[in-house]
């Protein structure tokens, strides 16, 4: 019973650490690649 809680627990913390990873790989998408396009842009 411990050890499935602990992997429960386990794999709950990498799926929010993923979707954590996901949501601020957009938003530096989004703050960055508008910088690059206006840099690039002549």
């Amino acid at each position: 019973m411990k050890i499935n809680k602990k992997s429960k627990v386990i794999s709950r913390v990498v799926a929010s650490c993923q979707i954590i990873k996901l949501c601020f790989v957009r938003f530096a998408h989004a703050q960055i690649l508008p910088r690059f396009k206006i840099y690039l842009l002549p």
